[in-house]
């Protein structure tokens, strides 16, 4: 898609008149592919990003967003919408968004997934220079994985002690092709490019799975 202010106000327009016309999931599903919100965040498009999202509650409370949408595209907007509000300096917002969104990943039973939003938590709460906080959602994040160290095809973990990162992997082992397909799936989910852009972009580190 163009960059052109221009061509984006006009698909803000349309995925605003498709929420409008109580079609969430083909307005969230524009944003998400035909906007790409990964090039827009590597624009520094944050504030058509929050506006966009923030739209999706009609209350402006974060537990109103997307209420039409499923569960795991919600834990998506709502993890695309912290992130654009901690770029945005709404720090405390962004982690009432960020802790919204550990809770609403819980039921999904995606022990990975669980745990690379708690490590952007983890991430959010040392740049706020919450350090106790930060251990203490970064210890999460690893115990949320602890009995799957025997699986690879995903990178963890950023543990935050102090100022200091790293990124543990587990060892390598032959894959088989079930695992394959489910590393595919995975590597496709729009939460998981959410949470591996706050990594790498608060870190410093290059963060792959």
């Amino acid at each position: 898609m163009s960059s052109d202010p221009k061509v984006l106000d006009r698909y803000e327009r349309l995925i605003e008149a498709t929420r409008l016309a109580g079609r969430e999931h083909e307005a969230v599903r524009l944003f998400w592919q035909e906007m790409d919100f990964k090039r827009l965040f590597d624009e520094g498009e944050y504030q058509r990003i929050y506006r966009i999202l923030a739209s999706f509650s009609s209350t402006g409370q974060p537990q109103d967003l997307g209420p039409a949408i499923e569960l795991r595209a919600r834990t998506a907007l709502v993890a695309s919408l912290a992130l654009a509000a901690q770029r945005l300096g709404r720090l405390d917002e962004a982690l009432a968004l960020r802790q919204l969104d550990d809770v609403w990943t819980q039921p999904l039973g995606d022990l990975p997934q669980i745990s690379l939003g708690l490590q952007t938590t983890s991430e959010l709460t040392r740049t706020m220079g919450r350090l106790v906080e930060a251990r203490a959602f970064a210890d999460a994040a690893v115990d949320a994985v602890g009995g799957l160290r025997h699986q690879t095809g995903f990178a963890f973990l950023v543990r935050a002690m102090s100022a200091t990162c790293s990124v543990i992997r587990p060892p390598r082992a032959r894959i088989s092709q079930p695992e394959r397909r489910w590393r595919e799936r995975r590597r496709r989910s729009p939460f998981r490019r959410v949470a591996i852009m706050w990594i790498s972009a608060n870190s410093g580190l290059p963060v792959r799975c």
